[in-house]
């Protein structure tokens, strides 16, 4: 609770000192007190729901949905979104709970992919490195689970990994950010994960030091906020599959392996309008993959969201059942 009560003073000092009456427009966007580009406020990316990593081939270069694909789109929503509790009977032990747990109904992009460099919207091809790697997909797979490093870092209540932390997934899409003169800090509603990022041209510190997260370092470019990150841990690799719970083609084919140490993270945040914040991220890691990509989400303000608690420790047995289960199947299989 301890950080969750330091960022709330935190955002409150700092609109304190964001200069009054500002109002954004697409062209100028609002400024603090200091004169950066104001970029505080909730945000979600619940709009961005349903839209696949990877482009699936059939829409080739083209990056948006022709007026009836997206109707065809919001239609599936509109059924996805009804908790038929007949569908659900006699499904014990189903994972999926009534509809109004998740928030992956609204599906307001015209966004054919998330990828939106290469140019086909798909994943570059991947190195020999990259082929061997091993996708973590822990209770997205079957098993059999041997250890806790069998399932990946949300699993454990740890991370999301970088920048996969910015893709909807079907609940706690939100992201609250505030601003200093010397820092940006983002607050992550899903797991409660925190990232400051200093300013003012810090150097990284010793490449010796993985985190979870990276080490961050910012700068503005014009009004775009620039986020250069290193210092992954390898622990990240293969952590998720990337939109695993979006509710519509979350799989094209092939699942986000992840990247680890090697991973050079650049990401761009540019305000649009009163209500819009642009976000890309640029991949690098010539481990896993044979050139860069970049994807891109629009994120929607909505100060009236709140943000609650996120107790993912808590009743989360799901690793320590799965690990007896299949003990049980082993023991079974021996007879």
């Amino acid at each position: 609770m301890g950080l969750v009560l330091a960022g709330s003073t935190f955002l409150a000092r700092a609109h304190a000192q964001s200069a009054p009456g500002q109002e954004a427009s697409t062209g100028t966007p609002p400024k603090t007190a200091w004169g950066h580009p104001d970029l505080q406020g909730m945000w979600t990316s619940n709009g961005m729901a349903g839209v696949p990593l990877e482009r699936p081939k059939q829409f080739g270069n083209r990056a948006s949905l022709t007026d009836q694909e997206f109707a065809e789109r919001r239609k599936k929503a509109e059924i996805a979104s009804k908790d038929d509790k007949s569908n659900r009977e006699g499904q014990v032990g189903n994972e999926q709970g009534p509809t109004h747990w998740y928030e992956w109904f609204g599906r307001a992009s015209r966004a054919t992919s998330l990828i939106i460099d290469p140019p086909d919207g798909q994943l570059p091809l991947l190195t020999a490195e990259g082929q061997k790697l091993k996708p973590i997909l822990g209770t997205f797979s079957a098993g059999p689970y041997n250890d806790p490093e069998d399932f990946n870092a949300w699993d454990r209540c740890i991370t999301r990994g970088m920048p996969l932390a910015f893709i909807p997934t079907a609940y706690n899409n939100a992201y609250q950010i505030m601003q200093t003169p010397n820092e940006v800090v983002i607050f992550f509603e899903l797991l409660h994960t925190f990232r400051v990022i200093p300013l003012g041209g810090r150097p990284h510190v010793d490449s010796r030091i993985r985190t979870w997260e990276g080490d961050s370092r910012g700068r503005w470019e014009g009004n775009t906020l620039v986020v250069e990150s290193t210092n992954f841990s390898d622990k990240t690799k293969g952590t998720l599959p990337a939109n695993g719970s979006s509710g519509e083609d979350a799989f094209t084919g092939r699942v986000y392996t992840g990247t680890g140490a090697s991973l050079r993270l650049v990401e761009r945040f540019t305000r649009r309008g009163p209500d819009g914040l642009r976000y890309e991220a640029t991949i690098e890691d010539a481990t896993i993959f044979t050139k860069p990509w970049t994807m891109a989400l629009d994120l929607a303000r909505d100060d009236s969201y709140r943000i609650y608690e996120y107790a993912c420790h808590e009743g989360n047995r799901a690793i320590e059942n799965s690990l007896r289960g299949s003990r049980v199947q082993d023991k079974t299989k021996k007879r």
